[in-house]
């Protein structure tokens, strides 16, 4: 079976079979999702666990039907529905009618709600439709009204050719139908997008879409993004090469430049389950050289609770010790979330490791019995901030 197929039937037809299959479908219990970077490939749940497993901890309940296709996914967190799911909603239902798959999204009160997802960069979709036509997977949006709409990166419409051996090409087209960008972090118009050998993202290749030779991207400066997951679906990192495949920094033009790799270190709490309670985010350029964000930020590093909040985030600088980060303005922000999940407090932090004296350094959130947000603000000795008129 040619490589272009086989992805085809990965993406249209989901998951790879039960090992017990029943005649009404199946339900199976996953910890995580897998990261996709564009829509046209399907949601891959990772660190399958049992029923009773899946009483404990935070998880997607997924059903297939007796045709072993996904038929919904569900987010569960703290032992309830929740909208805090990978796509941002808490269920995602399918139906394939004719040659149609049919995405639609759904919030844990049962109604119908926008998901979003760093590739639309917005929140107005809620309904994709896949139309197949030989090799070829068109993608539509639409929102609320069903109405057709266009994803905030500007893309109108998504199309896929399953033709090419080493993956799918993936070209978007704003509503006046000429190509558009996969957004601006990665300027590409028409990609090559793989898969390692465990199923999950790995290339995404900016092509000739005339003769689809790999080339290099003036803008960004390199012709390739590479993906690391593990054998688990755990991401670690990303790489920018050139079209020849050698490491290469982004280009002073692009979004983010100076650095050709951007890299994630865990401690792992259940590193099957993809799951961790501390993160490390650096950049390297492409001689192996650390790469530290406005000359300042060499690593950042993130602490998370049970449920993905994250709880602290420090960022630190070439020596090793706290260093304010500009964009920000503190060195570190501690979070605390009520038994809900919603955040009831945060510490901003100075380079010392004191709070800040400038500006706000508390800010606590209460909520009302509608669930509506109050917030204060305090400064470094405890005092009252005022509100803005």
């Amino acid at each position: 079976m040619k490589v272009g197929v086989l992805s085809f039937l990965l993406m249209f037809v989901g998951l790879p079979a039960y090992a017990h299959e029943h005649a009404q479908g199946e339900v199976r219990y996953f910890a995580g999702m897998a990261g996709v970077i564009t829509p046209m490939m399907e949601y891959i749940p990772k660190g399958e666990i049992d029923a009773e497993k899946a009483t404990i901890i935070d998880h997607y309940r997924v059903v297939y039907d007796a045709d072993k296709r996904l038929k919904s996914i569900k987010y569960f967190s703290r032992g309830k529905p929740s909208n805090e799911a990978y796509f941002q909603t808490h269920e995602v239902r399918y139906s394939y009618p004719n040659s149609q798959r049919i995405r639609e999204y759904f919030g844990a009160d049962g109604a119908a709600m926008a998901m979003w997802r760093h590739y639309y960069g917005s929140a107005n979709i809620q309904k994709e439709i896949y139309t197949r036509d030989g090799d070829i997977v068109t993608l539509h949006m639409f929102g609320l009204e069903d109405e057709r709409v266009t994803a905030g990166t500007g893309s109108h419409e998504y199309r896929a050719d399953y033709s090419d051996t080493r993956g799918f090409i993936q070209t978007q087209f704003k509503e006046d139908g000429t190509p558009n960008v996969i957004f601006d972090y990665l300027p590409f118009e028409t990609s090559v997008i793989t898969r390692n050998e465990f199923g999950y993202l790995y290339q995404i290749l900016q092509i000739d879409p005339e003769s689809g030779a790999v080339i290099d991207h003036d803008e960004a400066g390199f012709a390739e993004m590479r993906l690391m997951f593990d054998e688990y679906g755990s991401e670690n990192g990303w790489e920018f090469r050139n079209a020849k495949g050698q490491l290469a920094n982004r280009a002073a033009t692009a979004v983010d430049p100076g650095y050709a790799r951007w890299l994630y270190e865990f401690e792992w709490e259940d590193q099957r389950l993809g799951r961790f309670r501390v993160m490390n985010e650096y950049y390297e350029t492409a001689d192996g050289s650390s790469f530290c964000s406005n000359d300042v930020v060499c690593l950042r590093r993130m602490k998370f609770d049970a449920h993905r909040n994250v709880i602290s985030s420090e960022t630190f600088g070439a020596d090793g010790g706290l260093v304010t980060d500009p964009g920000a303005g503190y060195a570190k922000v501690e979070l605390d979330y009520d038994a809900q999940g919603r955040r009831t407090e945060a510490r901003y932090m100075g380079a010392d490791g004191a709070l800040r004296t400038t500006g706000v350094a508390v800010r606590r959130t209460y909520y009302d019995a509608a669930g509506a947000a109050i917030t204060e603000e305090f400064d470094h000795a405890g005092d009252l901030i005022p509100a803005a008129e």
